[in-house]
């Protein structure tokens, strides 16, 4: 029976929780104390310091689903499109974003 509660293992850390956790283990604390400060499992615990030491920073996932069809600066030339011309075609919008 473990002395600590730990949350529900698919809730996902916050970015506050991620820096709190790395706060706390560059102050030199151990992953145990960290599990009961955090009430998070010492699994998630090692693998956000884990990814800190790596890649000195976190990747954050999306998520599941789909893979987008187009990308960020896609997404802001069809924005500059129909704001700039708001009676423009969804055919002339297509001949931008193929450029």
């Amino acid at each position: 029976m473990p002395r600590c509660r730990i949350q529900a293992h698919y809730e996902q850390l916050s970015e506050f929780e991620r820096d709190h956790i790395i706060v706390l283990k560059e102050a030199g604390l151990a992953n145990r104390r960290i599990v009961c400060h955090m009430s998070r499992s010492d699994a998630t615990i090692r693998r956000c310091w884990e990814e800190w030491v790596d890649n000195g920073r976190f990747q954050q996932n999306d998520g599941n689903g789909r893979p987008r069809a187009t990308t960020d600066w896609k997404d802001r030339v069809i924005v500059r499109s129909a704001v700039t011309v708001p009676d423009s075609l969804l055919s002339t919008i297509r001949r931008a974003t193929l450029t």
